[in-house]
């Protein structure tokens, strides 16, 4: 024979019992509705099967519902806890990047104004160089005019050192 278990409530307390061959009587008190609940499982009937009657049933379903209602809303909480962790991580990295961008921007800055003292220089030497440039050509332009003045020297020279020679032929002639 199997084993009953039944509950008896009142509106007052609920009593819960064995069947007393099979296993030692337990009570306890709790207040319900004035509805009488009953509960029973037939091991040997039913294959095991609990019986509900409706109140039964519709409290299954309210602690079901109310289970899952709970597990959705940790589950909810946890994903949106890890979310906001992961929200976090990525604008740590966000601002961690924009950091470091800042700091090539800085960089980069920092070349282009060295560029800038480079080229300037390079100006100034080219300057510098269209001043030599225009010195040598002045200098080309007086040594051009001293070559012509010596061309003229070594004209006159030549001339005066032929009327020497020939003055020198009629004052000392040779003797022939």
């Amino acid at each position: 024979m199997g084993a009953q278990i039944a509950i008896h409530a009142s509106s007052t307390e609920a009593r819960f019992f064995q069947d007393p061959a099979t296993y030692p009587q337990i009570a306890f008190s709790a207040t319900t509705s004035a509805r009488a609940l009953a509960f029973s499982i037939e091991t040997s009937q039913n294959g095991g099967m609990i019986t509900m009657n409706e109140p039964q049933v519709w409290t299954v379903i309210g602690v079901f519902a109310a289970s899952m209602a709970v597990l959705i809303t940790a589950f909810t909480q946890t994903m949106s806890a890890k979310f906001e962790r992961v929200i976090d991580r990525v604008d740590g990295l966000k601002t961690e990047m924009v950091i470091r961008f800042e700091k090539v921007d800085q960089r980069f800055e920092q070349v282009d104004r060295r560029f800038e003292q480079v080229d300037q220089r390079f100006e100034q030497v080219d300057r510098r160089f269209e001043q030599v440039d225009q010195r040598f050509e002045r200098v080309d332009e007086r040594f051009g005019r001293l070559e012509a003045r010596v061309d003229g020297i070594e004209t006159r020279l030549d001339g005066i050192d032929r009327d020497v020679q020939t003055v020198i032929t009629r004052v000392f002639p040779l003797d022939e």
